[in-house]
């Protein structure tokens, strides 16, 4: 496996998204990191279940490798640069998006709820997989009943 991901890395624009991944294995480590300095056309999408500072390994690795990008529940670091989400409305999200999309809490006080990521949860990540790119079982039911 070790050797098909560093073949991997030879293609010409080479994307890896990795669910779940913590970057404690100091092996694959070397061959992720080193596939991304030796093709800068490459780009790793890092989806961290975890909060940014449980994760501080694999931010640290993407604070120096632009091309690694760590997304975590309530964090990222994109380009290098490090930063938490930007409160959102949950009302312009649709479901399914990774996102967190529970309404704000009135009891709270909310009015706008803080980003959060859930991509890393292997469950939203599969929902957002099947809003971008699937057929929901009630479709698919249709379709085989005509």
């Amino acid at each position: 496996m070790i050797d098909r991901l560093r073949a991997f890395f030879q293609d010409t624009h080479p994307v890896l998204v990795v669910c779940g991944y913590s970057f404690t294995d100091d092996h694959l480590n070397e061959v992720l990191l080193d596939g991304l300095r030796g093709n800068r056309s490459a780009h790793c999408f890092a989806l961290v279940y975890s909060s940014i500072k449980e994760c501080e390994i694999a931010a640290w690795q993407a604070s120096k490798h632009v091309n690694l990008s760590v997304l975590a529940r309530d964090g990222a670091v994109i380009g290098t640069r490090r930063g938490s989400y930007k409160p959102i409305d949950p009302s312009t999200i649709a479901a399914g998006v990774g996102f967190d999309t529970r309404p704000p809490s009135k009891e709270l006080g909310e009015t706008l709820r803080d980003g959060k990521c859930l991509l890393g949860d292997f469950h939203h990540f599969a929902l957002f997989l099947e809003t971008q790119f699937g057929v929901k079982a009630a479709d698919q039911e249709a379709t085989e009943a005509s």
